[in-house]
């Protein structure tokens, strides 16, 4: 690749950028509002198209990137009308991968179609929750959706159900990628010393029972214990067991719940 090529394809990526102001953990007053976070490697924030706007073309790939914004992989894509974007790049994909976008289009691997156009039993990820708002669920490294069934029983409505277990009834308009988010050994990553963690803005963390009384409500106990009280944190507000959910969806559109009584 010539040096004018080189020069082009980096001012593309250039655009796709964005600045990302780094709060590390305090608010506009300097005060902490987030415990064991602050430092962080420099890092911007790359622009993703979520809600695959440009419908009824095709793309191909030009280049694969790990974001430090998202523990997936991301690809920057040509669109057959010239656009250059970023998307989210399915499981085992490269460069020079072609797919298409469309409301009648072929399904195929990495392909983006609503909902009532995917087969029964297919593996899909950036899925809406509603038509139009952007691809919700099954974002992260190696997740993705199942595609139950299509039922008429509350309107135009199709089944999917999550890694977790839930199912939902979503709009069959709902956009959706055939496949699965890529890098799927994400969790399998080690950090192999502590820098590495401050890297990636995370601060050492102290346990309750190793300080005093005045600073915890678990310190002092005897043999460092936090004297058989419930997990609580540093203003006596309960850490464990809480529910702490907040639904993104409607709970009338979700069939089964991940756990019992919730």
């Amino acid at each position: 690749m010539s040096g004018t090529l080189i020069n082009i394809f980096k001012n593309l990526k250039k655009k796709l950028h964005k600045k990302k102001i780094v709060s590390t953990g305090h608010n506009h007053h300097g005060c902490y509002t987030i415990w064991h976070r602050g430092g962080g490697h420099k890092a911007n924030y790359r622009l993703l198209d979520f809600k695959y706007a440009l419908v009824n073309l095709a793309y191909i790939v030009l280049d694969l990137e790990k974001d430090p914004n998202r523990s997936g992989f991301i690809a920057l894509v040509l669109y057959s009308n010239n656009i250059v974007s970023y998307i989210l790049a399915p499981q085992n994909i490269q460069i020079g991968f072609y797919s298409v976008i469309g409301t009648s289009v072929p399904e195929q691997y990495g392909a983006a179609m609503p909902l009532r156009n995917v087969s029964d039993g297919t593996l899909i990820f950036n899925l809406e929750l509603y038509p139009g708002k952007g691809g919700q669920l099954a974002r992260a490294a190696g997740s993705f959706v199942l595609l139950i069934g299509k039922s008429n029983i509350r309107g135009n409505k199709i089944l999917v159900r999550l890694k977790s277990g839930e199912e939902y009834l979503l709009n069959c308009n709902c956009f959706t990628v055939i496949g699965k988010v890529s890098n799927d050994e994400h969790n399998l990553k080690k950090l192999y010393k502590a820098g590495q963690a401050r890297w990636m803005n995370h601060r050492p963390h102290v346990r309750g029972v190793a300080m005093n009384p005045i600073d915890h409500p678990h310190g002092g106990g005897e043999g460092k214990t936090s004297g058989g009280r419930c997990s609580v944190s540093p203003y006596g507000l309960l850490t464990k067991g809480k529910k702490t959910r907040r639904l993104k969806i409607n709970p009338r559109l979700i069939v089964k719940r991940k756990f019992k009584n919730k």
